[in-house]
């Protein structure tokens, strides 16, 4: 969902369906029931992001609450940061920043993804070294089997 696809006419703004309302299926409403199944979350998550202000409903499609794209994209970043291992405060600080119009708040933030990437790529580096270990390791116990195991891998 972040940054391809086909959105549907007028979805770049807050009230992205305010000429459809009434029209929509369920399904296709951008619904806290339907974006936790699209994301494979809860939607118990999506509200404490509620809660820590990291996204919003603004929209409202009969009685029903809908998110907007731009809180589909960054729903997916919020889950691609998470499941890379960042806590929400950090992650809060980053989407705090770009949301800022002050230059030293943007500053503050490229200094923060700048860490944070730097955080990342150590624990990618040692992830890669634990895998080339269990690699070995994997190889050493298919030569003492006697068997050829590199199908197995």
């Amino acid at each position: 969902m972040t940054g391809t696809g086909s959105r549907p006419p007028g979805a770049d703004g807050h009230d992205e369906f305010q000429d459809c309302r009434g029209t929509l299926p369920m399904e296709h409403i951008l619904s806290i029931e339907n974006v936790a199944e699209t994301f494979g979350i809860s939607r118990w998550l999506l509200r404490y992001c509620e809660f820590r202000g990291l996204i919003k409903r603004r929209n409202r499609i009969g009685a029903t609450w809908a998110y907007s794209w731009a809180d589909c994209d960054r729903i997916a970043f919020l889950i691609k940061c998470r499941r890379a291992g960042l806590q929400f405060g950090e992650i809060a600080a980053v989407l705090r920043a770009a949301d800022d119009d002050s230059a030293r708040v943007h500053e503050a933030g490229q200094e923060l993804c700048k860490a944070l990437s730097g955080k990342l790529e150590a624990r990618r580096k040692a992830i890669d070294e634990a895998l080339s270990e269990l690699g070995h390791t994997h190889s050493l116990l298919c030569a003492k089997l006697g068997g050829d195991c590199t199908a197995e891998r």
